[in-house]
């Protein structure tokens, strides 16, 4: 509901009518058959507009619908290794992998450790993080690659290398 008056009023052509009184804006609209839309409430004078509320929505919907068709959602896919995996397994992630990442999804690397694989020897060391002894515990090293970033397909021994500190959140 329009409150102000005078508004400022433009055609369903787009062209300017002028400044008028809300009653002289709403006979133009009804000669018209249209509605009297507010477009620019905090203007001063207000602007308003001789539409077709209701085809302006619709278009409106149809181009939200379009929008939404045309998005690609990007899932993040989840690769998991263990120190001790066969070749097989490997390649056979490995190409999983980089299905995902050529689809545009985001794959998340995960090297998983328990304590009697020996997590030391890729990584920090137990006298850094502050811990003696075995542990007991399951460690995890994550790595988030970018589409496009190249690995060496047979050293395994740099994949596990390269998983390092967790570079994405959880």
């Amino acid at each position: 509901m329009i409150r102000i008056s005078p508004v400022r009023v433009i055609s369903d052509a787009g062209e300017q009518l002028g400044v008028l009184s809300i009653e002289d804006a709403l006979a133009a609209a009804e000669e018209r058959g249209l509605d009297l839309v507010e477009v620019a409430p905090t203007a001063r004078p207000p602007v308003v507009k001789i539409m077709d509320y209701g085809k302006y929505k619709f278009e409106e919907a149809k181009a939200a619908r379009a929008a939404k068709k045309k998005q690609h959602v990007i899932d993040i896919k989840e690769v998991k290794f263990r120190p001790g995996i066969d070749d097989h397994d490997f390649d056979f992630k490995t190409r999983h992998m980089r299905e995902f990442l050529l689809e545009g999804n985001k794959c998340k690397v995960t090297m998983m450790f328990r304590a009697a694989d020996g997590a030391d020897r890729f990584g920090e060391s137990g006298a850094r993080s502050g811990r003696r002894g075995p542990r007991r515990h399951r460690e995890d090293r994550i790595r988030c690659p970018a589409r496009g970033q190249e690995h060496d397909d047979g050293d395994r021994a740099q994949v596990g290398a390269s998983t390092g500190r967790s570079q994405c959140r959880r």
